[in-house]
């Protein structure tokens, strides 16, 4: 037994054509879309990968230069302190740490006027008379 057809005609077919059609395009423009959509996806990884991998070698390299900075004020036989902007010291080598008394570790951060002046028994820095 076969639907009534009564009602429809060859307008109703049309517009239902039309509307998959419509349907149609419209999926084809989402896949489109889509698909750039997924490409850019993939350059913006790549791009952050390689970022990344700047990023690696700069902290690698700037580590080594650090290592390297911090082997020659330890070699030093002279006292080192390093005193920022505020009048506080930030660093100093084991020589600097013999002179006040403190140990490297202990020597940063503090502020310049807590160093005593001179450890008895022990001359200058520079050599000269006390």
């Amino acid at each position: 037994m076969n639907p009534p057809t009564q009602g429809r005609g060859p307008d109703d077919l049309e517009v239902l054509n039309q509307a998959f059609r419509a349907f149609n395009e419209a999926t084809e423009k989402l896949q489109s879309s889509y698909d750039s959509l997924k490409e850019r996806v993939k350059q913006l990884d790549l791009e952050l990968a390689r970022k990344n991998q700047e990023l690696f070698e700069n902290l690698r390299e700037k580590k080594e230069v650090q290592n390297y900075l911090s082997n020659i004020l330890e070699s030093l036989s002279s006292g080192v302190l390093v005193v920022n902007t505020g009048g506080v010291i930030t660093t100093c080598n084991r020589t600097a740490g013999e002179i006040t008394g403190k140990a490297p570790a202990d020597c940063p951060p503090f502020h310049g006027a807590a160093l005593p002046r001179q450890r008895p028994g022990r001359p200058p820095a520079g050599g000269g008379n006390p």
